[in-house]
């Protein structure tokens, strides 16, 4: 690709990312708009424009997240008794609400790690899991289907015979 539209898709995959429509990101890369469409119908393109998007918010997410001590030092430094009652308030509203935002986050997290680990465990275990019988631990022998029948193939306590 020469350096001109590589540096002219660059541009362009930048104002489209941040939010620009197509005419006013053709603009900001010095390209036509039908220049601009015809680059979003190229699938190339496109999952360069998917991956260069993913790159930014991750990077905004590791930027907040760097952030995020000194504002949580901040909330907790306007706890101060001499602090107005009402900017106490906020902070205290915000240091929950914050508080509990990152513990569903972690366990979210935590719970699509097992289920991620879970799925490659062994694909013969996961059509005979139940609640009642979870996949074998480690080490184990993972449940048979004699031991553990699919629905409405075999009688049980629950079934009539």
């Amino acid at each position: 690709m020469p350096p001109a539209k590589r540096n002219a898709d660059e541009a362009l995959m930048a104002a489209l990312a941040c939010g620009a429509t197509l005419e006013n990101a053709a603009k900001t890369a010095g390209v036509s708009a039908r220049t601009a469409h015809r680059r979003m119908r190229d699938p190339q393109f496109k999952q360069r424009l998917d991956a260069f998007r993913a790159e930014m918010v991750h990077r905004t997410a590791g930027m907040v997240t760097a952030a995020s001590t000194q504002a949580v030092k901040t909330l907790i430094a306007l706890q101060d008794p001499s602090t107005p009652a009402s900017v106490r308030l906020g902070a205290a509203r915000a240091l929950l609400e914050f508080g509990i935002k990152l513990r569903d986050s972690a366990e979210m997290e935590q719970r699509l790690a097992r289920l991620e680990h879970l799925s490659t465990e062994g694909a013969n275990n996961h059509a005979y899991w139940t609640p009642a019988n979870p996949p074998a631990a480690a080490g184990e022998a993972p449940p048979t289907p004699a031991a553990n029948p699919k629905p409405g193939t075999s009688t049980g306590p629950d079934r009539a015979a």
